[in-house]
């Protein structure tokens, strides 16, 4: 994933987004994730959660905690929805 270049379109990016990473994720360097969100200089917000390995979501994809995904996924949207969605968080 590391040769894919997204810097000359990220900061073009004008909706809001949510980078879901996974504290052991086994595809990727998580590390990616934080740096795509750091050229989300446009997004009206954007906001990384990281699934941790004590709520079992710490997998690629939030394998077999799936649910958990849905949970930040939804409560995000709602927060879109109510105007309480930091920036960055």
């Amino acid at each position: 994933m590391r040769p894919f270049d997204d810097r000359h379109w990220a900061g073009e990016i004008t909706a809001d987004c949510l980078v879901l990473l996974a504290e052991r994720e086994h595809f990727y360097d998580p590390a990616l994730g934080h740096d795509f969100a750091a050229r989300l200089t446009g997004a009206r917000s954007a906001r990384v959660h990281t699934f941790a390995e004590a709520g079992g979501g710490h997998l690629h994809c939030q394998n077999g905690a799936l649910q958990q995904a849905h949970e930040v996924i939804f409560d995000w949207v709602h927060g879109l929805a109510a105007g309480t969605v930091p920036h960055l968080a």
